[in-house]
């Protein structure tokens, strides 16, 4: 699970890791959680992000200046990333940092799709707000 971020939102990642992302809980269901952030123009704050990479080994800091001009190569950049490093994974979730996720539901949804045999874009409704999950098999 990707969830977007901007370096200088330390306080909404901390928020998710407290709330709706229990490591624990994700970890037993086979589930991880990554924070994807792009390189800040801020010196300073690149190196919070390496500190809190180093504190929860939970950031994942892409090669593409954060900026909103660059939201698509941001996007770009954790499409490759996914390809490249969670290839035998069934399903992977984009989320930006000011959504809350209703975990609950969603690993009972998951859980409940018995045979995937095809790549999908499936729409479900969490709460009030809808996500997107890209499911990816190795058919």
């Amino acid at each position: 699970m990707c969830v977007c971020s901007n370096p200088a939102a330390a306080d909404r990642r901390q928020a998710i890791r407290e709330t709706w992302s229990d490591k624990d809980m994700f970890t037993k269901q086979g589930f991880h959680v990554v924070f994807v952030v792009g390189v800040s123009k801020d010196p300073s704050l690149n190196k919070l992000m390496q500190d809190e990479y180093d504190k929860y080994g939970d950031i994942l800091q892409l090669d593409v200046i954060e900026d909103y001009s660059n939201l698509t190569r941001k996007g770009l950049a954790n499409m490759r990333w996914v390809v490249n490093k969670c290839s035998k994974n069934m399903f992977f979730l984009k989320i930006d940092d000011d959504f809350f996720l209703n975990t609950f539901t969603l690993l009972d949804r998951l859980h409940n799709m018995i045979e995937i045999k095809y790549i999908a874009c499936i729409f479900i409704l969490l709460l009030t707000l809808p996500c997107i999950i890209i499911v990816y098999t190795t058919v």
